[in-house]
């Protein structure tokens, strides 16, 4: 018996060494390695592609907006869409089409450099068979500058137009695009925006006393048209338009509109009784293409969302508003999104509203709740955190796991919190003294007696963080120098010369796109506040030629009809920075002398989805 065991045994070792090699997690056969970066230069045009190529295949889910980013000089990630095909992966980012060149990824003159997540974050790139990412090499970049272009660049934009001429494709089109009345062109090639500014055509009244109709603005889509990405342009009147038949002409050459490739237009496209497309020469004489208004339609504020941005960058923004959120939501690109704590397996301890004196310690019960504190590097989860004037929070570290808080709203300390260290342990010299935009993921290594602490809405903090020494027998002794841990906020962050810590601080900047559902994602209490930037209001005039505001009557959003969960505000600003009081729309009565208009948003708290708020917003 005992020799069949044997045999059995015998059997199954050489079974197990005819199976196949286990890399080495430690060796080069288990690591990945970023081999090549385009463009190699240190240029990049404003709508260039980034290519990066690796030794081996990638895990695809692996490449998201949290491990692979290109940062602005601030720190702040740039939107665009990331691609991979096998080893490769293109960071495509999203064009200028404004004629200002300064609303796409890359801004004109701007410094960028590459990061990328690797190995030893816990969410980072890597293989598709498991390989990890164990370094990356620096690479920074200088977007084009079209005010200072070098020798060998034409544009400041990579054309990407196909090779032959540019053509004006029919039928333009006057639409009401949300209510606003529109001038639609499609060509076959791109346009290159710093052509098609408003200078470059004329609107003419052919009712009755023919006279020039000025524009308000032109606007190239930001979507794919006839000749591709780019190709379609819209151009808006800034007069009341009174019924009746218009002219639009196109001044031709280099004066007039030029396509990606610098191109001027030079051919019209125009479709015949029989089918045939028939060619018109524009280089000399220019065209134009009439349209007719049935009614009269007033101008009218629009603004979408073309990159990621603070809802809010300070509390002070809200004064007279009355309202008191949690925090900020997040513009686009593609909307107004609900912010993306990215927190897995939330589960909420309440609300830890303090007045006096409160001890938080692994394993015993939180005061006033059954709930038991979880040990062992478990988060503490909290709806919002507030400290009164008087306050003091105690929090008791363990000695071998780090102690995690995760609020999901905001955190107001008006006290003091009180740090206990664990005796014999020491703080290692960790971060920075500032203040920190950049790299959502601390990545620093767990350990015992460190404090993370995560903050989903607004912090303010006015009293001190102190770190004392556990001592024997209840004495407290102060603590060694060094890093407590981190405090990672999604901002606003406010802080007063009271606030005095040992916690590196984080303020994490702004990311493209929805947010990444997760296990058990954390429900957002209260209310989350988003406000937009300044928008000029467009100034109406009469047929004398006098200016006017008085079209400007309420607004127009772009929701669905079904949200009830959101409210709105409008203020003024005047010509010489004065402020208006913040004012519910529908009455916009007395405008006087106001330049500017603003838009704040209110969200209900509750469910995170991934769909936008609202997709744009019109103002008329």
């Amino acid at each position: 018996m005992q020799a069949m065991v044997r045999g059995g045994l015998g059997f199954l070792l050489m079974l197990g060494s005819c199976g196949p090699k286990v890399p080495d997690p430690y060796s080069e056969e288990y690591e990945i390695h970023l081999v090549r970066i385009e463009p190699q230069s240190e240029q990049v045009f404003l709508n260039q592609k980034l290519l990066f190529v690796f030794d081996k295949p990638l895990d695809p889910e692996s490449v998201t907006e949290r491990t692979l980013r290109i940062l602005s000089s601030d720190g702040s990630p740039v939107p665009g869409k990331r691609v991979v095909r096998g080893s490769v992966v293109e960071f495509i980012p999203i064009p200028p089409l404004d004629p200002d060149l300064d609303d796409g990824s890359f801004r004109p003159g701007e410094r960028y450099r590459l990061w990328m997540a690797h190995y030893p974050k816990p969410l980072a790139i890597y293989g598709s068979k498991g390989e990890l990412l164990i370094d990356v090499p620096e690479k920074t970049w200088r977007a084009v500058d079209p005010k200072k272009l070098p020798e060998d660049y034409s544009s400041p934009l990579l054309p990407h137009s196909p090779l032959g001429p540019f053509v004006l494709l029919p039928p333009p089109e006057f639409v009401l695009e949300g209510g606003e009345p529109v001038l639609r062109l499609r060509f076959n090639h791109s346009l290159y925006p710093p052509s098609v500014r408003p200078s470059a055509f004329r609107i003419l009244s052919r009712s009755g006393l023919v006279r020039e109709i000025p524009i308000a603005k032109t606007r190239i889509l930001p979507r794919a048209g006839p000749g591709g990405f780019g190709s379609t342009l819209e151009i808006s009147p800034a007069w009341d338009l009174e019924p009746g038949l218009y002219r639009l002409f196109l001044l031709p050459g280099i004066r007039g509109v030029q396509d990606d490739r610098l191109q001027p237009l030079k051919i019209w496209e125009i479709q015949t009784g029989s089918g045939l497309p028939k060619l018109r020469d524009l280089s000399r004489e220019g065209a134009w293409v009439e349209f007719l208004v049935d009614k009269k339609i007033p101008p009218k504020i629009y603004h979408d969302f073309s990159a990621a941005r603070p809802g809010l960058r300070s509390l002070s923004e809200l004064k007279g508003t009355h309202w008191d959120p949690e925090g900020t939501l997040q513009w686009g690109p593609g909307g107004l999104f609900l912010p993306d704590l990215h927190w897995e397996h939330f589960q909420s301890l309440g609300e830890l509203k303090i007045d006096k004196t409160q001890i938080l310690k692994a394993g015993e019960r939180l005061p006033g709740s059954a709930r038991v504190l979880p040990g062992g590097g478990k988060p503490w989860d909290f709806d919002r955190i507030v400290l009164g004037p008087e306050a003091r929070l105690v929090l008791c570290l363990e000695r071998d796991a780090p102690t995690v808080l995760r609020v999901a709203g905001r955190m107001d300390l008006a006290g003091r919190i009180q740090v206990l260290l664990p005796r014999g342990l020491e703080l290692p010299e960790l971060g920075a003294r500032e203040t920190v935009v950049g790299d959502p993921h601390p990545s620093w290594p767990a350990r015992g007696g460190q404090l993370r602490c995560y903050v989903g809405g607004w912090l303010r903090a006015r009293g001190p963080i102190e770190v004392e020494m556990d001592g024997e027998e209840g004495s407290k002794g102060e603590a060694t120098k060094g890093t407590l841990g981190f405090l990672w906020v999604r901002g606003p962050a406010e802080a007063t010369e009271a606030f005095r810590s040992r916690l590196q601080v984080w303020v994490q900047p702004p990311i493209a796109g929805p947010p990444s559902l997760r296990p058990s994602p954390p429900q957002l209490p209260g209310s989350w506040v988003a406000i937009s930037p300044w928008l000029a209001i467009p100034t109406s005039l009469d047929r004398n030629g006098k200016a006017s505001q008085k079209s400007l009557k309420g607004i127009l959003v772009g929701i669905p009809m079904e949200r009830r969960d959101l409210s709105f505000l409008l203020q003024l600003r005047g010509g010489g920075g004065e402020l208006g009081e913040w004012r519910p729309p529908g009455g916009l009565s007395g405008l006087g002398a106001a330049s500017y208009i603003r838009l704040a948003v209110l969200w209900t708290g509750g469910v995170v989805t991934p769909d936008p708020l609202m997709r744009d917003f019109g103002i008329r």
